[in-house]
Formats: C-alpha cells, sequence, structure tokens
C-alpha cells in the first residue's frame, strides 16, 4: 500500500515537470484522456456509462494530445491494459505505431496506454492544453516570475 502511494507521488511530481506534453521516448507522448470506451464482440466502441457489465471486455480510450502529430491528427484510439482505472482528463502516456499496410495474416499492431502520468483533478491534467497567454497580454509581475524559472 505504502509502495503504490510512493508511486503516484513520484508520478504526480513528473507531471509536474516541464515538457509534459513533448514525446517521452521512441513512439511515446503523454496526452489527455477525452472519453473511455468499451469494445463489443461487433467492434464497436461504446462509452463506459452505457455498458452494465466491463468485466472481460477490452477497454480503449480517446487521448488529445497537446499539439498535433507530424502526420497532424491531434487524437488518437488507445487500448488500456486489463488492470488500468483511467476517468476522463487524466494524463496517459502513450505508444503509438506507425500507420502502414499490414501484412496479410498477421494482426495489426495497436496503440496502447503505457501509465496513467496525472489524475484528472491535479494541476498537470487541468493546465495540460490550456492556451499559453500572448506576450504582451502577460502582467509584468508575471513576467519577471517566469524570468526566475
Amino acid at each position: 500500500m505504502k509502495t503504490s502511494k510512493l508511486i503516484i507521488a513520484l508520478l504526480a511530481a513528473l507531471a509536474a515537470a516541464p515538457g509534459l506534453a513533448e514525446n517521452t521516448g521512441a513512439g511515446e507522448i503523454t496526452g489527455k484522456v477525452v472519453n473511455v470506451y468499451v469494445r463489443d464482440a461487433n467492434n464497436f466502441f461504446i462509452e463506459t456509462g452505457l455498458v452494465r457489465d466491463k468485466a472481460g471486455k477490452q477497454q480503449w480510450t480517446e487521448v488529445r494530445f497537446a499539439a498535433p502529430l507530424a502526420d497532424g491528427r491531434t487524437s488518437e484510439m488507445v487500448r488500456m491494459p486489463d488492470a488500468a482505472i483511467v476517468e476522463r482528463g487524466d494524463l496517459v502516456s502513450t505508444r503509438l505505431v506507425e500507420k502502414r499496410d499490414s501484412l496479410p495474416g498477421l494482426l495489426p499492431a495497436v496503440n496502447r496506454m503505457v501509465a496513467l502520468v496525472a489524475k484528472h483533478d491535479t494541476l498537470a491534467a487541468q493546465t495540460f492544453d490550456a492556451p499559453k497567454p500572448a506576450a504582451g497580454n502577460v502582467p509584468p509581475s508575471v513576467q519577471s516570475l517566469q524570468a526566475l524559472r
């Protein structure tokens, strides 16, 4: 129990670090959960609030990125690990696969959630995609504080 609280505290500290919206490694990027879905047997994605029994079904999230990717995408569907508990507004680290033609007979690779970075009620999650103020609109006192960073 104590180790899980320590891990959560470490993740929250990492979430507050600058450069959060940047790529975190090869194919990994941090984004904000827009919605959580359950994949039905017929390959339909249904919002979790509309599903009675989620047991044994794949859960997916729609993740929005702070800046468009190189190919112009601003959001992507990402498969969650079976034990993950994610809510709308949480920050997650995702591993995106390259969009390419799949070979016949092989299962296509899917985008996956790597880790929960910050819960929806943290400052990092709430300010993740907040618009940055223009230089002329910032009061001088705020500019001096920003210069100290």
